[in-house]
């Protein structure tokens, strides 16, 4: 008797203690009791994650069924789950196979995919609980994704492979991570403003009703009102899954100064975080060198080398290009050699690491001069000396 009233005060005195956590608890604390016979009882306090816990979701079968040549393919549709977010998924195994599977060892086809998989015999007609957590970057753009993994086993199968089709919410991006459009040079003679359309994708729960756009980088710094931007809700089907607007961009032509101009769009809503993405903008010009920047990099311990391409527009002959100089902007020749084919050609450049050290992990401007059918054209790039 004594030994019960002194249990009983116990979880009385708890019970209060209770009461009074409860009205001053904190929001991402999770309090669990449980209370073993009249003995006494355990607490347990854990941390509230920003990802979302297996008791949140129901658990995901897989189907141990119709094997092929000793292998199980399952795809499992596992509804919505969090851009940005780490999702954790219980998972049931249930082995409609007529034997045993022993799973040994879990594979993931990503690093966004990790899985908890017990190291257990799978009895026919019995079940396996484990868990996967699904990773989707902040900076993801679609709207759906497959999350892939293996479980090799033995038994009445040697491996079993997942497929998790999930639908991404959370989703307001450009479509692309960069962008790049050309401009007819006639065009900007004549006095036209080139226009840019960059779509812009969302999940379906998204509000984009007071989205707004805006650019800024050099371009805008240089030219300020001479580029307007808007964005658009997108009436018309796309072509492209989930489009459901678009940022357009309209720059007068006098602002085009440059063979090359750049510039970054943003779009902004207090609905969702500031999504950006940078855009070039490229005159056509007769004879173009690309990419932008030229990297060096070491083909032997004494020497390094860059690599470009230069393409010749339909109207000129690229038989006849000939290279005639390739200079740095401290005036510096370098050795360059040219091979043609067709309307492009491959152009190198070789130095050695002794002559530049002193420009090592540094960005020089590069003017190559060529001739096509009788002219010369400048062409401009940069040189970006790594090794």
């Amino acid at each position: 008797m004594l030994s019960f009233s002194f249990n009983a005060l116990r979880l009385s005195a708890f019970a209060s203690c209770c009461r009074k956590w409860t009205a001053y608890r904190a929001k991402l604390l999770i309090v669990c009791v449980a209370v073993f016979g009249c003995n006494g009882f355990s607490i347990c306090i854990s941390q509230e994650k920003a990802s979302v816990s297996v008791g949140e979701r129901p658990f995901v079968v897989v189907k141990l069924v119709n094997p092929t040549f000793r292998t199980v393919h399952s795809t499992v549709e596992i509804g919505s789950i969090q851009r940005g977010r780490v999702t954790t998924i219980p998972l049931r195994f249930e082995n409609d196979l007529g034997g045993d599977v022993a799973f040994k060892k879990v594979i993931v086809q990503c690093a966004c995919t990790g899985a908890k998989i017990p190291e257990e015999t799978l009895r026919s007609g019995g079940t396996i609980d484990g868990a996967v957590s699904l990773d989707v970057s902040k900076g993801y753009r679609g709207l759906s994704k497959v999350f892939s993994f293996e479980v090799t086993s033995v038994g009445s199968v040697e491996r079993v492979l997942v497929d998790l089709k999930a639908n991404i919410s959370g989703v307001v991006a450009f479509s692309q991570d960069h962008y790049a459009a050309s401009v007819e040079v006639a065009s900007l003679q004549l006095g036209k403003p080139t226009k840019i359309t960059i779509p812009v994708i969302a999940s379906s729960e998204m509000d984009l009703n007071d989205a707004f756009a805006s650019v800024s980088g050099p371009l805008v710094e240089k030219s300020g009102k001479s580029v307007a931007v808007e964005y658009k809700s997108c009436r018309e089907k796309s072509s492209i899954e989930g489009v459901v607007g678009s940022v357009e961009v309209q720059i007068a032509p006098e602002a085009l100064v440059s063979d090359s101009e750049y510039f970054t769009v943003e779009l902004k809503s207090d609905n969702f975080p500031i999504q950006t993405v940078p855009v070039v903008v490229r005159k056509k010009l007769p004879v173009t060198l690309i990419p932008e920047t030229l990297y060096f990099s070491s083909t032997d311990i004494e020497s390094i080398q860059a690599i470009g391409l230069v393409r010749v527009a339909n109207n000129l002959d690229g038989s006849s290009l000939k290279l005639i100089s390739a200079k740095l902007e401290t005036g510096e020749e370098l050795k360059t050699s040219i091979v043609v084919s067709n309307r492009s050609a491959r152009l190198e450049i070789t130095c050695s690491k002794e002559d530049v050290v002193e420009l090592r992990n540094s960005t020089k401007k590069l003017e190559v001069l060529v001739e096509c059918d009788g002219k010369q054209y400048l062409l401009h790039s940069k040189c970006r000396f790594q090794w």
